[in-house]
């Protein structure tokens, strides 16, 4: 036993001293991470429930609010996908009690929509009404009443089909999307996707160089000089040391040319898959462990914010800038209001959910979503205390049925919040906001 806990302190001394020593940061040493187990009570008065997947085959809601109407796509990455027809596609209109479908498109085997719905994660984006949708290799575009304009399938960079992303962004009328080409070695493209007509246009080419594969991550996009920037990460891994890196590129589409281009500075040459934050001329972004504002026209370091690296993990985790800092939401239980200019922690919170793939100021407070325990979460944004915490109403009856995997929205008249767990579309009621 003496042996045992002696041998353990050296190990964690060891670390400790190799750590900061190699990384030259200052900072504390915790126990490594545990994850909750789950706790079953509620606080959110259900309104109502619409299931999305009886046979328990982990449903998916990802929500969007636009024209007094919320909607989302519902999808299902567990079924059985020769039988399963209850993944769907579609816009839903939400009024009080009432939730009606506009329309809906279901998963077809036999036809040009069978590409449509076939697993979680997928990303899609909303522009005057048209809702543009990735399955990987192929973009759909749909009008308000479900009809098909266009699909995409042009995505290699060559004349063949590529490997595409589950990730898409827009700017203005149009949609960037990044594919990694046919095979894994490939190179890995950029495009811009014309949202009127589907047309693509190949932005930037990634070679592979040094055996290092890339895989580009969605771009931000702002004005340089009466010049259109796309800024992205091109995140890189041999396949065979597993070395990786992660590189900043800023792509001039209006001149066709690089603006700047920054090799991986993260301390562990890793990055996150996280969206990339543009204000006042400012990047904000989050590494492996780190959080680094640059400069959007010349991609200098303007500062980093190191942090616990047992703890504070960012590769899946959500920020969110307000008037009064940066929020940095880490995968497990951290999260922490950093000062825009500096990077300094205004106020700090080990206590919260895990796994937040949103968050939110509403009326001041800070709604979070958190997949690893199954609950919505309320913070005050100026001190990051916990003001309420609700489980999942479902989480009784099936240990899966935690939600906040996905995205949600909120109808400020009404406060009414709207979410899926893995069986339900639910509408929730927030309180303390009459």
């Amino acid at each position: 036993m003496f042996f045992s806990v002696k041998m353990n302190t050296i190990i964690i001394f060891v670390a400790t001293v190799f750590f900061s020593c190699k990384n030259n940061f200052d900072l504390p040493f915790y126990p490594s991470y545990e994850w909750p187990k789950p706790v079953c009570d509620t606080t959110l008065k259900v309104v109502w429930q619409k299931i999305i997947a009886p046979d328990s085959s982990y449903g998916v809601a990802q929500f969007f609010s636009i024209d007094g109407k919320n909607i989302f796509w519902i999808g299902s990455d567990h079924g059985n996908i020769e039988s399963n027809t209850d993944s769907k596609l579609g816009y839903f209109e939400f009024d009080g009690n009432k939730i009606m479908e506009s329309w809906t498109k279901y998963k077809d085997r036999s036809s040009d929509s069978k590409n449509l719905i076939f697993d979680s994660g997928r990303k899609l984006v909303v522009h005057e009404g048209k809702l543009i949708y990735t399955s990987w290799h192929e973009l759909f575009c749909f009008s308000d009443n479900g009809d098909l304009l266009w699909k995409n399938s042009k995505f290699s960079g060559k004349n063949e089909q590529g490997n595409g992303g589950p990730f898409i962004s827009l700017y203005g009328n149009k949609v960037y999307f990044p594919s990694d080409g046919k095979e894994i070695t490939d190179e890995s493209y950029l495009f811009e996707i014309d949202s009127e007509t589907g047309k693509e246009k190949l932005l930037f080419t990634e070679p592979v160089k040094n055996n290092l594969t890339s895989h580009l991550e969605c771009p931000v996009l702002y004005i340089h000089n009466n010049d259109t920037i796309a800024t992205f990460q091109s995140r890189k891994w041999n396949i065979k040391t597993l070395v990786n890196r992660a590189d900043m590129v800023a792509w001039n589409i209006s001149k066709n040319e690089i603006l700047w281009r920054v090799d991986s500075i993260d301390r562990y040459a890793q990055s996150s898959s996280n969206p990339i934050l543009f204000e006042n001329n400012k990047l904000y972004y989050a590494g492996a462990f780190d959080i680094y504002c640059l400069d959007a026209f010349t991609g200098k370091l303007i500062w980093r914010q190191a942090f616990d690296y047992l703890h504070y993990r960012f590769n899946r985790a959500s920020m969110l800038l307000l008037k009064n800092g940066l929020v940095a939401k880490s995968e497990h239980e951290e999260i922490a209001l950093l000062d825009k200019e500096t990077g300094a922690i205004i106020w700090e919170n080990r206590n919260v959910g895990t796994g937040s793939s949103q968050i939110e100021l509403y009326k001041g407070d800070l709604i979070m979503s958190s997949g690893g325990k199954g609950t919505i979460e309320c913070l005050d944004s100026r001190t990051g205390l916990i003001k309420w915490k609700a489980k999942a109403p479902n989480q009784c009856l099936d240990s899966r049925a935690g939600f906040g995997l996905y995205s949600f929205v909120i109808n400020p008249k009404t406060n009414l919040l709207y979410i899926c767990d893995k069986f339900f579309i639910q509408c929730l009621k927030l309180p303390g906001y009459e």
